[in-house]
């Protein structure tokens, strides 16, 4: 034994079958947590799996939209300078006017 080191006893009081029986009943209590605790971390990655899948989805349905909205926008300015002969000053004033009727109905929904 190395120099200053001290000894300890310790003593269990009562049947030794009872302690085992209860590390048992750890055991057989902590293996159960880790199974629940394993199907939480499954349904937690299905969660977020499937978040991820919709976000990325909802991306590309957003870069679709806005392309979209840009050829609609090129569609409008070019019907108005042919058929109106509207300006480029006008054209802005009407997609202006257009945005702000869309910011309106938002608001009433």
């Amino acid at each position: 034994m190395a120099s200053g080191a001290r000894r300890i006893i310790v003593e269990f009081l009562g049947d030794g079958k009872n302690l085992v029986r209860e590390i048992g009943n750890i055991e057989s209590r902590t293996h159960s947590l880790g199974g629940v605790l394993k199907s939480v971390g499954k349904v937690a990655f299905l969660g977020l799996a499937a978040g991820v899948t919709a976000a990325v989805s909802a991306g590309g349905l957003f870069a679709k939209m806005a392309v979209d909205d840009e050829a609609s926008v090129a569609l409008l300015a070019k019907g108005l300078e042919n058929s109106a002969g509207a300006t480029d000053k006008q054209v802005a004033a009407v997609e202006r006017w257009i945005t702000k009727q869309g910011i309106a109905k938002e608001k009433v929904d």
